[in-house]
């Protein structure tokens, strides 16, 4: 599959092609398999079959999905988290006068590395704050959705093992502090109690509404707005932001922007990647 079938099957996606410049080989080489599985020769044959046939489809789509992710990517932006927009989500959230749960949405979570490491983040916020702990109601437990269209990587996600390099972000004495080693084992399983708070549901945010509603905190990083095509992306934004509370915050990407849709959300003063819903 050459550049100009490629572009083509995005555009039968209203998938930007800027998005997928240059992680393109990888995703062609995909494409390429499940062409020949399907016994198609041109991408023209293809696009009426997966056209007619949704499990075909389905099958694309989860072969254009890219899944580049370590715990803790992006290492500046979780101290941010941990200084300053952890603790101020959580006053607010501890002075409303009609509480609500603390809830988190990993949008596009592929193989579970970033609610995995919110949870850690909560854990060692927790630990900071144990005198609140002891008082009622200061430190609400928080309700994490983790969403993905990739199946495959949702699998893998609820699994919770990994090689050592997903995890060379971390804080140094992380790994041996929230994950554990079977004997004779290269793989780091992550503690059962991480797991606790976390559901995984398959999810396609272009087609179906937010899992839920009121969230506090969303984590959109390169997925919807590096991947996806105004009006769509623009359409989709709106739905996400519907489903968060006033004041509530949305991560993104380091690459991204959120000029779509700047009347509605507030750039942080302490990351460019933090934007803040605005009342």
């Amino acid at each position: 599959m050459d550049d100009r079938h490629f572009y083509k099957l995005l555009k039968h996606f209203n998938l930007s092609w800027k998005g997928y410049r240059k992680v393109r080989k990888g995703v062609k080489k995909r494409i390429s398999r499940h062409m020949q599985q399907l016994g198609c020769r041109h991408v023209d044959q293809y696009l009426v079959v997966i056209s007619n046939d949704l499990e075909a489809e389905s099958a694309c789509k989860r072969c254009l999905t890219v899944s580049i992710s370590r715990f803790y990517r992006d290492r500046q932006l979780w101290d941010v988290l941990r200084e300053h927009t952890l603790p101020n989500l959580i006053a607010k959230a501890s002075n409303a006068e009609n509480r609500r749960p603390f809830k988190v949405w990993s949008c596009g979570c592929a193989r579970g590395e970033e609610p995995y490491s919110f949870s850690i983040l909560w854990e060692e916020f927790k630990q900071e704050r144990k005198a609140c702990e002891n008082e009622s109601g200061l430190l609400p437990e928080p309700e994490i959705w983790a969403t993905d269209m990739n199946s495959v990587y949702l699998a893998m996600a609820k699994a919770g093992a990994y090689e050592y390099r997903s995890l060379r972000e971390l804080p140094s004495n992380f790994a041996e502090k929230y994950f554990h080693k079977l004997s004779g084992k290269k793989l780091y399983y992550v503690d059962s109690h991480l797991k606790e708070r976390i559901t995984f549901r398959e999810h396609n945010i272009i087609q179906e509404p937010p899992p839920s509603a009121n969230f506090s905190l969303v984590f959109l990083r390169n997925s919807l707005l590096t991947y996806y095509r105004s009006p769509q992306k623009t359409n989709t934004l709106n739905r996400v932001i519907a489903a968060m509370q006033a004041g509530a915050v949305m991560i993104v990407g380091s690459h991204e922007k959120l000029s779509e849709v700047s009347h509605l959300m507030a750039p942080s003063v302490h990351s460019p990647w933090i934007y803040n819903k605005l009342p």
